[in-house]
């Protein structure tokens, strides 16, 4: 635990986010940060001031946060060094943390728990660097890497989620439009079936309502397939499951009885098996 104010460099284009910066971490008491607008400032800055962390943005005019990086590590620079930014890329990632960054936090959500992540890893960065000296690189080096092996596999998790959402939100639009348009083309085929009753149209009016049953059986489909792997496995209604399907998957002409035992249920295994029981 560091016991003394900690001095922190915030280096951000951004000047209103600066001041709102600095106001979040001082508040606590437990540090005095400096801030600039640019890494040439920064970089002339620490020629004469000494800090005990760096705050860095990312994407900067002129210089960017790596770029600034990669500077201070060819200076010999060993002040822990935070990029703070709202890209979220994973090669960013890979990259600020191959360059010598100690973290790497992303922008945005709810300010006091953002602010409160900050102040920790900062810290955490300080109080790492001072065991360092005081007790040798390669006591901290094994636990170092499976910290920044966790980090890494927690950034790619919460990537991969956030797509997995966009994916399903963009896909239920786009369904959701789908089925709009094919109840319409349902409904201009009962209406044409009732204006045209000439026997010779009667096989073309057929085919048409294959076609769109075929269509709407697709669409209950990919909206199955999507929820495979993404929801938590329940034990499902077998009966209810064949109801369902009854209504919008059997042909007009055949007649499915559902003689299944109210009772019947299966839970999807993760090896896709199926396991039934009779509750």
């Amino acid at each position: 635990m560091v016991n003394t104010m900690i001095r922190v460099l915030y280096v951000d284009d951004e000047p209103g986010l600066l001041e709102v910066s600095k106001l979040f971490l001082e508040s606590e008491g437990a540090f005095a940060v400096d801030t600039v607008t640019s890494a040439y400032d920064a970089l002339t800055r620490l020629k004469t001031e000494q800090y005990d962390a760096i705050i860095s943005d990312y994407q900067m005019p002129e210089m960017d946060g790596i770029t600034f990086l990669k500077q201070l590590k060819a200076l010999g620079s060993k002040t822990p060094f935070i990029i703070f930014t709202g890209r979220g890329r994973e090669e960013v990632v890979i990259e600020a943390l191959n360059n010598g960054a100690d973290f790497y936090i992303q922008k945005g959500g709810e300010p006091k728990s953002q602010f409160a992540e900050l102040s920790n890893k900062i810290r955490y960065a300080v109080s790492r660097k001072q065991s360092e000296e005081a007790l040798g690189v390669s006591e901290v080096v094994e636990k170092e890497m499976e910290f920044h092996e966790k980090e890494l596999m927690n950034f790619y998790n919460q990537s991969l989620d956030a797509a997995n959402k966009k994916l399903k939100l963009l896909s239920g639009i786009t369904r959701h439009d789908i089925i709009g348009q094919l109840t319409v083309l349902q409904l201009y085929h009962e209406l044409l079936e009732k204006k045209l009753s000439d026997p010779t149209y009667n096989e073309y009016f057929k085919k048409i309502g294959i076609a769109i049953e075929r269509i709407s059986s697709i669409i209950w489909f990919t909206e199955k397939y999507e929820e495979i792997g993404v929801d938590t496995p329940v034990w499902t209604d077998v009966r209810a499951i064949v109801d369902a399907a009854k209504k919008d998957d059997v042909p007009r002409h055949l007649r499915l009885v559902n003689d299944l035992p109210r009772e019947l249920k299966f839970f999807p295994t993760p090896s896709s098996q199926m396991s039934f029981t009779i509750s």
